[in-house]
């Protein structure tokens, strides 16, 4: 799944009611749901709302990297890992 443009206000409910969608339809379909790109800790909370834990692996790389910039690898780790319920 690719977020999509989510992150705009103006399609931001659409296009998150049609991840969960494609979400639930995968799983009722027995396939495992990997979320990838765009990812950050400003979108991933509402991404985790409208997927209801449905995804089976999340990739944050480029977002996690950019904020380790920022913030520091260690602390980077634990706001992706509370963001993410983990």
């Amino acid at each position: 799944m690719r977020r999509g443009c989510y992150a705009d206000p103006d399609k931001a409910e659409y296009e998150l009611a049609a991840l969960s969608e494609t979400a639930r339809a995968a799983r009722a379909a027995s396939m495992g749901v990997n979320a990838t790109h765009d990812l950050t800790l400003a979108n991933l909370p509402a991404f985790q709302a409208a997927v209801l834990g449905r995804v089976d692996e999340v990739s944050i790389g480029h977002g996690l990297t950019a904020d380790a910039l920022l913030m520091g690898f260690d602390p980077a780790v634990k706001a992706y890992c509370a963001v993410l319920g983990d």
